[in-house]
């Protein structure tokens, strides 16, 4: 139900980029493009970085996310109130790296968030794989949310800094059909390893995601240092 809502939701706004495209421009501002646009995006080295990076962190994070208050319960023998509320503190964590992340993208650049978010994600998994106080576990909980949340705002101006106005609404919407659609696998791909497998491999694997995930953000970073 997930998968198709959001295949259904990135349907429109990719329909809703065109529609746009469709509106008259005046000269110079947009030329007719001799390949199709989406082909001229997606064939991008600048946009399938960026879209990698993000998917591999979307794909551990809500994997983790959706089973976070049950690990805390299971593994770590928490009253289930307090893994409850875990997801409140995940969330709020989220709410103020929206803010930072944004914030710190236009004094920084996008990369250097890029840097900050892959490494605070990482900490925080491996702190929750070996952590059983509940006030450690709970900070890095918080950290956990904010390191994705705050990601987003930083690849939104990765994206408008590449590629120019007149292709961007379609740029955007491409984009979150592809991440979304393959984030939306992600609960799925978790359960099922935490089904036969336990909590413990989907942490590992997480854990090595995450890790790509960070080497992926030091490349990004440094090959716009050497563009400027």
């Amino acid at each position: 139900m997930a998968f198709c809502s959001i295949v259904f939701f990135g349907s429109v706004l990719i329909l809703a980029s065109f529609a746009v495209l469709s509106l008259p421009r005046n000269p110079p501002y947009y030329k007719k493009p001799v390949i199709p646009l989406y082909l001229e995006i997606i064939s991008n080295k600048a946009f399938l970085l960026v879209l990698l990076f993000a998917v591999s962190f979307g794909l551990y994070f809500r994997g983790i996310e959706l089973y976070l208050p049950s690990y805390l319960k299971s593994v770590k023998m928490f009253e289930i109130i307090v893994a409850g509320i875990s997801s409140s503190i995940l969330l709020a964590g989220g709410a103020l790296g929206q803010y930072l992340g944004g914030r710190i993208g236009d004094r920084r650049g996008p990369e250097f968030v890029f840097v900050i978010t892959a490494t605070a994600g990482l900490l925080s998994l491996l702190s929750l794989q070996i952590a059983y106080s509940l006030i450690v576990i709970m900070t890095f909980v918080f950290l956990f949310g904010l390191s994705f949340y705050g990601q987003q705002p930083a690849c939104n101006l990765y994206l408008a800094k590449k590629f120019g106005k007149e292709i961007l609404a379609i740029t955007y919407g491409i984009w979150f059909f592809v991440s979304f659609s393959f984030m939306a696998l992600s609960t799925f791909i978790a359960g099922h390893i935490i089904q036969i497998y336990g909590f413990n491999l989907l942490l590992v694997l997480s854990s090595g995601i995450s890790f790509f995930v960070l080497l992926l953000s030091l490349y990004i970073f440094k090959k716009e240092k050497r563009i400027k």
